[in-house]
């Protein structure tokens, strides 16, 4: 039931297809072209602009993990695994395992938490940040190449309309949450 009033509020705001469209094809599965869907949309977006970016990572011998993983640790100049799992979009093995990979290669120095020696609070060594430094200018030079292709504008619109639309799902899903909370609350005996 949650999950078909998220649908239904990002139907209603991001709607894809015409309501005639939509009515029509309630019964075939596989009406909508591949191009309609956003999953596939955002890959293939993402897939073009990473196309620019991959030669600048190889280069420095990084991978796209690796480089999300940095460019986290460098914007909160020292943050623990699960931050930088959350703002990286990054699975906690792979943290793990890029941790292991970028300390060996001195980018990074990782030690326990003084409150919490179970987290482990991550900054870039000197040489961590000496190659952010450099390799930033590059990939920072990639994106402003395609935000000229594609317009300030549009680029600015683009990130505003996918941050709003992740907004909008978050907030769904904890009213859901918090509904489905308060109502297992009411059916528990006391």
């Amino acid at each position: 039931m949650a999950q078909s009033k998220i649908l239904g509020r990002i139907k209603k705001t991001f709607k894809t297809v015409s309501p005639k469209q939509d009515k029509a094809n309630k019964n075939d599965l596989f009406s909508i072209e591949t191009r309609q869907l956003l999953p596939l949309s955002l890959v293939r977006t993402r897939e073009i602009i990473m196309r620019d970016i991959r030669p600048v990572l190889k280069q420095y011998d990084l991978t796209e993990q690796q480089w999300r993983f940095l460019r986290v640790v460098a914007e909160w100049q020292q943050a623990d695994a699960s931050l930088i799992a959350e703002k990286a979009c990054l699975l906690s093995p792979s943290v793990t395992r890029i941790i292991r990979d970028l300390a060996k290669r001195e980018y990074i120095t990782s030690h326990a938490d003084k409150n919490d020696k179970r987290r482990l609070s991550i900054a870039l060594t000197a040489q961590g940040k000496q190659l952010m430094s450099e390799a930033v200018v590059e990939v920072n030079q990639k994106f402003d190449d395609l935000r000229q292709i594609v317009g300030d504008e549009k680029w600015a619109h683009l990130l505003a309309t996918l941050n709003e639309f992740r907004d909008i799902i978050n907030q769904a899903k904890a009213r859901d949450n918090a509904s489905d909370d308060s109502s297992d609350d009411a059916t528990e005996p006391k």
